[in-house]
């Protein structure tokens, strides 16, 4: 997308996407206890990959719409319409 607001977005989620590797990079971040560190990395990390899908969202949606999902959704937890078909198991149990 090439709209003034998008790009103004997209100028502050790489500006935060930056403050987070600057953060993760952080000898503080290093010096903290193993299994301390590893859950703030983990942190960042999702932080940063949620920042960057948002980033990405325009062109995903986009995409999206334009190969929509023709398939049917079922809608039933437990069967599934070939359950019902000839030869299927619950055709079995009827018949």
């Amino acid at each position: 997308m090439t709209s003034e607001f998008w790009l103004i977005i997209c100028e502050s989620l790489d500006e935060t996407i930056e403050s987070i590797k600057v953060a993760q990079d952080n000898p503080k971040l290093s010096a903290l206890p193993p299994d301390q560190y590893k859950v703030e990395n983990e942190i960042l990390r999702t932080r940063r990959q949620n920042l960057e899908d948002l980033k990405n969202l325009p062109t995903i949606l986009i995409q999206s719409l334009e190969q929509p999902d023709q398939s049917e959704p079922n809608l039933d937890p437990h069967y599934t319409a070939e359950d019902f078909e000839p030869g299927g198991s619950m055709y079995k149990k009827a018949h």
